[in-house]
């Protein structure tokens, strides 16, 4: 079974917040109404979560939410210099009479 690194990276967030607040899993599933081995399955990664489980186990682990997610993947730096980039004129040229083209037919005229 593949592990989604998502959901990996959340598993371990969870253990590793859990065990901060010196709670064992079964502490979290009384508290949450989850079932322990749910909550192992979620620590490996192995499981899935709805939003409310989400909830339950913040406030069963008693932090907020967020705590629990995963960093959004930083973008690549070169995305920042997207704009910079100029295709080449042959190129530019090559649309420009395409569009030319294009709109003289919509507008029903010819060439």
């Amino acid at each position: 079974m593949t592990i989604e690194p998502a959901y990996q990276e959340f598993g371990e967030r969870l253990a590793q917040t859990r065990r901060h607040a010196s709670l064992t899993q079964r502490d979290v599933a009384e508290r949450s109404g989850i079932s322990r081995p749910t909550i192992a399955n979620i620590e490996k990664g192995r499981q899935r979560l709805l939003y409310h489980q989400l909830l339950d186990l913040a406030h069963a682990i008693g932090v907020d939410p967020r705590d629990l997610l995963p960093a959004p993947p930083t973008p690549s730096p070169a995305l920042a210099h997207l704009d910079d980039l100029a295709p080449p004129a042959h190129v530019l040229d090559w649309v420009r009479r395409g569009v030319d083209r294009t709109g003289r037919q919509d507008r029903g005229e010819q060439r």
